[in-house]
């Protein structure tokens, strides 16, 4: 409904738009032969891929997104960290998580709020060394 509401999409360019973005999300290949059917018959990590592609279908330059591995399995979570491995190199990814491990994994930079207040700032080289990272999270808390 977005694409055809925000974006006037329709016919043959919508259902290339959706299977474009179901494709980005690595989704295509589980839900092509059943399109139709409620989001709720998905796994939860084919749900969360789905709100991914939802978004992407959308062209934005920016994606926001809060805890998106939040209520994942292992699995499941691995999976939507390598997607958006993939997506940071043509998105800016803003994301809120409360996972240190995640984060150290899968950010470029890390901005660390306490009560609302930028306590502490971290580039790449910070989150790669164990005991520098670690030292800087303490210091924020």
């Amino acid at each position: 409904m977005p694409l055809r509401v925000t974006l006037g999409l329709s016919g043959a360019v919508l259902s290339e738009r959706v299977e474009w973005a179901l494709r980005e999300v690595s989704l295509w290949s589980e839900v092509k032969d059943r399109l139709g059917e409620p989001a709720p018959t998905l796994s939860d990590g084919q749900q969360q891929r789905l709100c991914l592609a939802r978004v992407l279908a959308l062209e934005p330059q920016v994606l926001l997104l809060d805890e998106p591995t939040a209520s994942l399995d292992f699995r499941a979570a691995s999976s939507i960290e390598a997607l958006l491995s993939r997506l940071k190199e043509r998105y800016t990814i803003l994301a809120v998580s409360h996972s240190l491990s995640q984060t150290r994994r899968i950010a470029d930079r890390v901005c660390v709020l306490k009560e609302g207040q930028l306590v502490q700032e971290m580039a790449g080289q910070h989150l790669k060394d164990t005991e520098i990272f670690q030292q800087l999270m303490e210091a924020a808390f």
